[in-house]
């Protein structure tokens, strides 16, 4: 499968039993006009929505809307690791607008977090959408290899 043109984050709109109808909807969708798309779940749905798409024919790229820059047997109550999502995701959504890690102005530790986070999605082998605030910050964050940056101006 080509990378999609498509990227449908659910946000906290579609949850729950709502998450694998949609994906079901959007499964069909991508088979009938043959465009795949990248469809980013919430975190404590994304078994839903693995499951569903288990069941159906797609052309859909299965994205965590995020990880954290922690490892298994970390003391990170709260936090989603990418050990977590590794065997039910393709990749996951990084530094969106509502849990932004690094952006314009943030101290360089915020960017090396951001690059560690990176770093333990590769090594999961997932592939890595990183949202970011500028094209400034597209350009520093682009060597490091995401997916693809998309990029909302603030």
């Amino acid at each position: 499968m080509h990378w999609p043109p498509i990227i449908i984050n659910l946000k906290q709109h579609v949850m729950g039993k709502k998450v694998a109808d949609y994906c079901a909807t959007v499964a069909s969708l991508t088979v009938q006009y043959e465009i795949p798309v990248a469809l980013c779940a919430p975190v404590a749905d994304i078994d839903k929505a693995h499951d569903a798409l288990e069941k159906v024919p797609h052309q859909i790229l299965l994205f965590s809307q995020k990880i954290d820059n922690v490892s298994e047997g970390d003391s990170a109550t709260g936090s989603v690791s990418a050990d977590s999502i590794a065997n039910v995701a393709d990749g996951t959504l990084l530094n969106h607008y509502e849990a932004r890690i690094y952006g314009k102005g943030s101290p360089s530790e915020k960017l090396n977090e951001l690059l560690a986070t990176i770093h333990h999605a590769h090594e999961k082998r997932l592939r890595v959408i990183v949202c970011v605030d500028s094209a400034e910050t597209a350009v520093r964050i682009a060597p490091f290899l995401p997916a693809a940056c998309a990029v909302s101006v603030e």
